[in-house]
């Protein structure tokens, strides 16, 4: 090996044609963001091998689906590609079956720097540098007719010679990090995760399988950074095995997702609050001064004021309207997609009283165990799968069990055909929109049930499970 170290770039899960989710509404100035977002991401991933010099890419498949993104997706990674030629860098692709490398238009010609791998068997080429053997890369594409469970990891062999061996898998790896590595390959470069994964091994078995993920989050479930892995391999033979080998994570997104959660003491008064959502919207943008950001909020308070158990939906609506209107326009935008104030924690003490709140709350604490019987709204519509337009009331059909958690959750549901499609997302399969929920149902029972001349307050929508917490005194 060349006494300077083997660097290479690991990417993958481009997507070029999937666009963004969970963005209800999309104001103009941040639309064609969204829209060349996945272009201008991967643009940063190729960016980073030239800025890095970087011996080679590694690409795992899931770049572009031909038949959804257009010519566009395939001229752009030919130009990016050869991009890399121009400097020497060349570029290994194992295919995942939405790259579709078979339907690729005739006249497209890739550049001679990439090298694609066959989804029929897996090949192993070696890597040189100035003449001389730096690596052996072993891969294998997959197309519609092969799956990654087919691959077999003994057919990655490593090289006989003892050069530093990559195998590459355009998707989950076919078998246990320990059945890998003691194949004898040194570093596995993986597709099948949006997140990126790394496995160490263990000492008797040195080396490395990793998955770099997408270099951009598309969902509101993508919080955080994403981008490419940029590989070090050092050369100094004193050093112990599985410490040659350095990953380093290189952001490249440029749409960033948030979720942000204010724990507030009893009764914040507005200013409070107005002031601690600056305070937060302020750290997001000074930690990514150069990314679009996409906030979610939730405001918790941690018990009742008196008899007040709910939140006001009108003061989410006059918060998230300040936020757009100060933080939304700028550049780059931070954009406020949701507000919701979720209502207080129910006292303990409330469901040991003997009257109608007590035994309300009691009743609602035996849907809080996963095992419950009806956890999950059950709405059945026609075989037929029809548009919210051509619903009728007539063709719903409410599926009721009996103590099941429907009756709970009925005043929160929306009523009428408009609010139909609404209604049919309703689902409570996972547990933070099962807690969520289950919050806002035993409030506002709680509240409805209270001496009829206590305030009441209608209750604001059931929000987002955030991930990012911080406590306020």
């Amino acid at each position: 090996m060349s006494s300077r170290p083997l660097r290479f770039v690991q990417a993958g899960d481009f997507l070029l044609h999937q666009p963004f989710d969970g963005l209800m509404d999309v104001p103009d100035h941040l639309a064609q963001r969204l829209i060349e977002a996945p272009y201008r991401v991967a643009e940063r991933v190729f960016d980073a091998a030239i800025a890095e010099n970087v011996d080679f890419v590694v690409l795992v498949g899931n770049l572009c689906d031909p038949h959804r993104a257009g010519p566009r997706g395939l001229v752009f990674l030919a130009d990016q590609i050869s991009r890399l030629a121009e400097r020497g860098i060349a570029v290994y692709w194992a295919s995942a079956e939405t790259d579709r490398g078979a339907d690729r238009p005739a006249h497209l010609q890739w550049p001679a720097g990439v090298h694609r791998f066959a989804a029929n068997r897996v090949e192993h080429l070696i890597h040189h540098r100035d003449g001389m053997p730096l690596c052996q890369i072993a891969g294998r594409s997959i197309d519609r007719n092969s799956r990654t469970s087919d691959l077999l990891a003994a057919a990655f062999a490593p090289s006989p010679d003892g050069l530093f061996s990559v195998a590459i898998v355009p998707g989950p790896a076919p078998g246990n990090a320990a059945s890998l590595l003691a194949v004898g390959n040194r570093f596995w470069a993986c597709g099948g995760s949006r997140q990126p994964v790394t496995v160490l091994a263990e000492f008797d078995l040195p080396g490395v399988v990793h998955c770099a993920g997408t270099p951009q989050g598309r969902s509101p479930q993508d919080i955080g950074a994403f981008g490419c892995t940029l590989v070090r391999v050092e050369n100094d033979g004193a050093i112990e095995p599985r410490d040659r080998i350095r990953l380093t994570s290189i952001a490249t997104d440029a749409i960033r997702w948030h979720d942000e959660r204010l724990l507030l003491p009893e009764a914040p008064d507005d200013s409070a609050i107005q002031r601690l959502l600056h305070e937060r919207m302020q750290n997001l943008v000074a930690a990514a001064p150069d990314r679009v950001q996409l906030i979610r909020w939730t405001i918790e308070c941690g018990q009742p004021s008196g008899n007040r158990t709910s939140s006001s939906s009108s003061a989410g609506a006059e918060l998230l309207a300040m936020l757009r209107s100060e933080y939304g326009a700028c550049e780059p935008p931070a954009w406020s997609v949701s507000l919701s104030i979720a209502p207080p924690q129910i006292p303990a003490a409330w469901s040991e009283q003997q009257t109608l709140v007590g035994e309300f709350l009691r009743r609602a604490r035996t849907f809080e165990s996963p095992e419950a019987e009806g956890a999950q709204l059950r709405v059945a519509l026609t075989d037929e799968e029809v548009t919210d337009e051509e619903v009728t009331d007539e063709e719903v059909t409410e599926l009721p069990v009996d103590g099941s958690i429907d009756e709970l959750l009925a005043p929160l549901l929306p009523a009428g055909p408009a609010s139909l499609r609404q209604a049919l997302l309703a689902r409570l399969a996972d547990s933070d929109s099962r807690t969520s929920v289950l919050r806002q149902a035993k409030a506002l029972g709680a509240e409805l049930l209270l001496p009829s001349g206590m305030q009441r307050n209608s209750l604001c929508h059931v929000g987002p499970s955030p991930r990012n917490e911080a406590s306020v005194r």
